[in-house]
């Protein structure tokens, strides 16, 4: 049975073009065969056509040679890295001294051994940069005069025009390739500072790593605005943030105008008004001041991630030069990858936060509900042997503890489980928060606006716990013998209205501790009011809070 081989791939497919070939040489040996080239060829065009005047062909014949032999020395024999710089130097010294003689040989101005200022030239970009082609360039200007000086002397016209034109093509051959010299540099940095791109990701809410990533993106394109706009591909809703020069902002949970696809065609054809469609705050000072000291010069990429999609868009950058749009691409990815590991550094903490929370639950479950579960049996086989006018007490001691021993079950059922259905609050509020008022000896009046208010088991939970908090407070440090809670949804929020008729604020140990720490995890507040016939709490925290 014969086996079937796999087609084997072109041999001319893994060779490298001669674009490649040309841009993976080592620039000094492209130098030096260039060099060898030029010289090489001079002299066989000096050999086929001598040059005027006809007296001084063997000078230039002479030259020629020598600069050859140096071309083919300084092709095989290369300095080495310690001596690299100063070769270079001296490299360029024989070039502009060669240049030099040779058109004193050769007819000093009319001299065809100028084309030699090109060579001249783009080697010195080639090793310095800007600075480099400019000093060259003061070399060969020098290298001028010297050579226009036996003109200028000679009786008759000397050819002052020639001169002028000399001048002028070096100098726009040198401002051109300082120009391409300084655009190398500029990619060089631009490209380090894309490699220094911040990394540090912790799972916080502000988002500071972001800001960072975008205050460094806006440095390495040089612009005072940028803008990101991503939504998460299961949800309906977007984030924007933008750098506006000094700070960055950030907009949750917007409804996006359109799809980001045709919000980048729209882009395309008006800037300003896409940018207006997106301003979703209804005229944040800091968006508005961006839209009117920007020039509306925009660049855009499209992102996509494993769960995130969304654009980046560069307002007005310094430069302006083809490679904007490939950086933009290069930042768009990198805060795609951002905005990935982000969502994974989240999933990882709540993972080892949901794995903690389980051992205490689990410890919870094995001593304290067990020990309550002993006392009441205790009590029961107690009561018993009691005389008739104690079995009151024991009874409401019995019932306390049975209530906290239903309401721990209970909490802890609701966390094995995770995320519920939304279901009735007042329900709710009847198993876990009623009860108080037997446990503190106070009365409890709870009304729900609207009746039929729905939220989630994780939220009921988390209101339950600040209320329990709440009245043992107000009994405890404010001897409040009644208690009026107000609870309504209002705009997504919900708002919860506390008031006692115990002692004011200042005769209290100041606010609970754990009621405030509680209502900053939920991304709440908490306003207290007091006065000399009693307390007034105010709660607001968003309904989704625990489930976003």
């Amino acid at each position: 049975m014969s086996k079937s081989q796999p087609a084997r791939p072109p041999r001319l497919a893994n060779r490298p073009s001669f674009a490649n070939r040309i841009a993976q040489a080592d620039p000094e040996t492209l130098i030096a065969v260039a060099r060898l080239l030029a010289s090489s060829l001079s002299l066989v065009a000096v050999f086929l056509d001598p040059t005027t005047p006809h007296s001084n062909v063997t000078e230039t014949y002479t030259v020629l040679c020598l600069y050859v032999a140096v071309s083919i020395i300084l092709l095989v024999l290369p300095a080495p890295p310690r001596w690299r710089e100063h070769s270079r130097v001296a490299q360029t010294a024989i070039d502009v001294f060669t240049l030099g003689l040779l058109a004193h040989y050769s007819d000093d101005l009319q001299s065809p051994f100028f084309v030699f200022f090109t060579f001249a030239l783009i080697s010195a970009t080639m090793r310095w940069g800007w600075r480099g082609v400019l000093a060259t360039a003061v070399l060969l200007q020098l290298l001028l005069v010297i050579v226009a000086i036996p003109d200028m002397r000679a009786d008759g016209d000397w050819s002052m025009n020639v001169l002028l034109m000399r001048f002028v093509y070096a100098w726009v051959a040198a401002l051109m390739l300082g120009y391409f010299g300084s655009y190398r540099a500029r990619n060089e940095r631009r490209l380090q500072e894309l490699a220094s791109w911040p990394i540090r990701m912790m799972p916080d809410d502000d988002r500071p790593w972001l800001a960072e990533a975008l205050q460094h993106a806006a440095r390495v394109l040089g612009t005072d605005h940028i803008v990101v706009v991503w939504q998460d591909q299961d949800e309906g809703h977007g984030t924007i943030g933008f750098w506006t020069g000094d700070h960055c902002e950030f907009v949750d949970r917007v409804t996006l105008p359109a799809p980001l696809s045709e919000l980048k065609a729209a882009a395309a054809a008006d800037p300003r008004r896409m940018l207006r469609r997106l301003n979703s705050r209804g005229g944040s000072p800091a968006w508005n001041a961006m839209l009117g000291g920007a020039k509306q010069s925009l660049h855009l990429a499209e992102f996509k991630g494993i769960r995130y999609h969304g654009l980046v868009i560069v307002i007005d950058p310094a430069f302006r030069d083809e490679n904007v749009e490939a950086f933009t691409r290069i930042i768009g990815a990198r805060i795609a990858l951002a905005l990935e590991q982000f969502s994974i550094a989240n999933g990882l903490a709540a993972a080892a936060s949901l794995k903690e929370r389980v051992r205490v639950m689990r410890d919870i479950h094995d001593s304290v509900l067990q020990d309550l579960t002993a006392a009441v049996w205790q009590l029961d086989a107690t009561r018993a042997t009691l005389p008739p006018d104690a079995q009151p007490v024991m009874n409401k001691v019995r019932n306390l503890l049975q209530q906290q021993h239903t309401r721990l079950r209970t909490l802890l059922n609701g966390s094995r489980t995770g995320r519920s259905a939304p279901s009735f609050l007042r329900h709710q509020l009847h198993t876990l928060v009623e009860p108080l008022a037997t446990q503190w000896a106070c009365r409890l009046d709870i009304s729900v606006e609207p009746e039929n208010l729905r939220v989630s088991d994780e939220t009921a939970t988390e209101l339950c716990l600040a209320l329990s908090e709440a009245t043992a407070n107000a009994v405890r440090h404010g001897s409040a013998a009644a208690l009026r809670i107000d609870i309504r949804a209002r705009h997504g929020d919900l708002q919860v209205e506390i008031a006692d008729d115990g002692c004011g604020l200042e005769a209290r140990a100041g606010l609970p501790q754990s009621l405030c720490e509680r209502m900053a995890d939920l991304g709440g507040t908490l306003v207290a009011a007091g006065s000399t016939h009693g307390c007034r709490l105010r709660l607001v925290f968003p309904i989704g809070a625990v489930n976003g």
